[in-house]
């Protein structure tokens, strides 16, 4: 009997043991799965100093108070000559002066290296402080090659590896930070990363960039030619403020700046400005600057990348009789290695890691841009960022009919068409440049998530979202949402009016 009960107990115990062992690996897979989580920003987000590690020296960029001020004071005046005698190409010469006493210690070399010792303020976190389940930020310097900054990439990723005991890391980047990160996983493979995510990045191209690199900047685009450009400005400024605490009070008073002509004004004053001196800013201020930026060749769209080199090169600086080789070389590298394969550098990204895509959208683009109609995240094109979604122009809506899981609710958005559709989420009405805390947290979700999620994983993060300004959070896309009456928009109006005189009192 007891040699009965004994078996009993083992042939439950063992029971047990096997049920239990399928909940005890996922505990230690998830256990496994907490690995350091490393962010990037991206193109102009980190501070330039004059020395390199140096946060006590010169700051270059962003430009002071000082150095802004200090141009627009040293403009005035040929302004006000301007205005009297049309004289634009002496005006240019003074106005590109100014840019370069502010921005010229930004410039590079023309082998499109560092010719001093500038650069950003990235300490390492001390060996004992690096955690497993730690975040860290990873700083570069963004003029640069982006092959350069991802060989600092790495070095960082096998520190931290190190220091915490970690075979793996998480990685996520924003906007010009997925170039550098598709470089280091093309250069350095996908070993060390677990999960990665692209949050609004430019991959495929920064639509902006390829404006300026092809000297077609217009206020209002190529429909500024033949008339005003203010229509672009208003469409800017009023998605720029959209989710503003005072957004009806800011629509009102740009309506009555718009109806009283100043728009108008400014975007002439703008387009003549550009076509009259363009050639003077090209050469004396524009391409030094930009043109020998490594990383603006990376973010220029693939349908524009030739003409802007044949523009900058043989056009704009043929007559310099500087040796472009050097810099030739990089631009070369990151076409050969990313640019011409992009598709298959990114498949086997996804084939080894866990692959996420966050893309934005609700805003028209730039509004000095040939296309500003684009819709965008108020910096970079929808369609580049989400890699492939089919996308209709910022003041369309229901473009396409809803008829499957893959079109927005308003109508704008076909996701089916993305490079990564069932790992793509988009985001309406959140901006490029805005710290959002909730998509944060949905980035940090994905790259913690223990295997590869999809769009249908976390019911909080459906495939379509909003960020609403209301409550500060993103919510499933409600779809378009009527328009306010009159008498609500009176109301809202007032409430607004008066929140912002009592905060200015109470200040």
């Amino acid at each position: 009997m007891k040699n009965r009960t004994a078996k009993g107990i083992i042939a439950v115990f063992l029971a047990l043991v096997l049920l239990a062992a399928p909940v005890l690996a996922c505990m230690a897979n998830a256990y496994e799965a907490t690995v350091p989580t490393i962010e990037m920003r991206g193109f102009m987000s980190s501070t330039i100093y004059a020395v390199e590690n140096d946060p006590e020296s010169e700051q270059l960029w962003p430009p002071t108070t000082d150095k802004i001020l200090g141009l627009v004071k040293n403009i005035l005046g040929p302004l006000a000559k301007l205005s009297v005698n049309r004289d634009w190409d002496a005006f240019a010469y003074v106005l590109a002066g100014e840019v370069n006493n502010m921005l010229g210690d930004l410039w590079l070399d023309n082998n499109g290296d560092l010719p001093d010792n500038s650069g950003v303020y990235m300490p390492y976190p001390a060996e004992d402080e690096v955690v497993k389940d730690g975040e860290y930020e990873f700083v570069f310097d963004w003029r640069i090659d982006p092959y350069e900054a991802a060989a600092g990439l790495n070095d960082f990723v096998q520190y931290i590896l190190e220091a915490s005991g970690s075979d793996k890391v998480n990685i996520i980047c924003h906007s010009y930070a997925g170039i550098v990160v598709t470089c280091y996983l093309e250069e350095y493979g996908c070993d060390a990363v677990r999960s990665v995510c692209y949050n609004s990045t430019a991959v495929y191209g920064a639509g902006f960039t390829k404006d300026i690199i092809r000297g077609k900047l217009f206020v209002g685009g190529d429909s500024a030619l033949s008339g005003s450009g203010a229509e672009s400005v208003i469409a800017y400024l009023l998605g720029a403020f959209s989710n503003n605490q005072y957004a009806t009070i800011i629509d009102t008073v740009i309506d009555m700046v718009s109806k009283a002509g100043l728009m108008d004004f400014l975007s002439n004053f703008l387009n003549k400005l550009l076509l009259n001196s363009s050639d003077i800013l090209y050469k004396e201020s524009v391409a030094p600057l930009f043109g020998l930026w490594p990383a603006i060749w990376a973010m220029i769209p693939d349908e524009d990348f030739e003409e802007g080199l044949d523009y900058i090169f043989n056009d704009v600086l043929a007559d310099t009789g500087e040796d472009y080789s050097g810099l030739f070389e990089k631009i070369d590298h990151y076409t050969e290695s990313v640019r011409e394969k992009r598709e298959d550098v990114l498949n086997t990204i996804n084939d080894n890691c866990n692959f996420y895509v966050i893309s934005r959208y609700g805003y028209s683009a730039l509004p000095l841009t040939t296309s500003w109609h684009t819709m965008t995240d108020g910096v970079l094109d929808t369609k580049a960022t989400s890699f492939g979604a089919t996308v209709s122009d910022y003041d369309v809506t229901d473009l396409f009919e809803v008829t499957n899981e893959y079109i927005s609710p308003n109508g704008q958005i076909d996701a089916s068409t993305c490079l990564f559709p069932e790992q793509t989420w988009f985001i309406r009405s959140a901006s490029h440049i805005q710290h959002f805390p909730d998509i944060q947290k949905l980035a940090k979700e994905l790259v913690c998530y223990d295997g590869q999620a999809t769009v249908e994983t976390f019911e909080q993060y459906p495939r379509f979202m909003y960020y609403s300004a209301a409550t500060d959070s993103l919510i499933a896309d409600p779809g378009i949402s009527a328009p306010m009456t009159f008498i609500q928009k009176f109301v809202e109006f007032f409430k607004e009016f008066f929140a912002l005189i009592f905060s200015i009192f109470k200040k």
